[in-house]
């Protein structure tokens, strides 16, 4: 409870994850696109929150009108791009009376570089990054936007500084959470 994302052993020195998000029914019918696309990112950032690096997306889609399934769709795969994930897995249902995208993402992580939740300790100093270059969201007020007009590279150049920190062993715990969290 309260991780951002599962840690699968395997026997290997790599541990797997696997996170889950979904995204609200209102964000979905009144901003289509940017549904698909936090879809995406939302797992994304819980992946390197535990200090690891995504390797694939799966989503479920559900919808009845079809100019908002495209539109999702579209944000879907503009995100994908975006944080150089690949969408490895879907199920779609074009004709349901909800509109909703479900995405899971999994990853990998040294076990020696696992971050989580739960590591903190009484005494330790927290600390919040982001990125101070970003703006307020378009379609959600309390969201920080820190991708619109930067190249993915750039993104994912961003979002790796997690696990260097990880394998610097620089915090004894990490939690992705949202502007709103904050």
């Amino acid at each position: 409870l309260g991780e951002d994302s599962a840690a699968i052993s395997t026997n290997s020195d790599d541990m797997i994850l696997l996170t889950t998000d979904a995204i609200v029914e209102d964000l979905c019918l009144q901003h289509p696109r940017a549904a698909g696309f936090n879809a995406v990112l939302a797992n994304v950032m819980d992946i390197y929150a535990a200090g690891g690096i995504p390797t694939s997306f799966a989503v479920a889609l559900s919808y009845s009108d079809h100019k908002i399934g495209e539109a999702i769709l579209d944000g879907l795969i503009s995100g994908s791009h975006t944080f150089k994930v690949p969408i490895v897995r879907g199920h779609t249902n074009p004709r349901s009376s909800s509109t909703y995208v479900v995405g899971s993402a999994t990853g990998v992580v040294e076990k020696g570089n696992l971050l989580t939740a739960g590591g903190a300790q009484d005494g330790n100093i927290l600390v919040v990054l982001f990125d101070r270059k970003g703006m307020r969201g378009t379609h959600y007020h309390f969201g920080w936007d820190s991708v619109t007009n930067r190249t993915s590279d750039s993104v994912v150049r961003r979002l790796s500084v997690m696990n260097d920190i990880a394998l610097k062993k620089l915090v004894t715990a990490s939690k992705d959470v949202s502007v709103a969290g904050i």
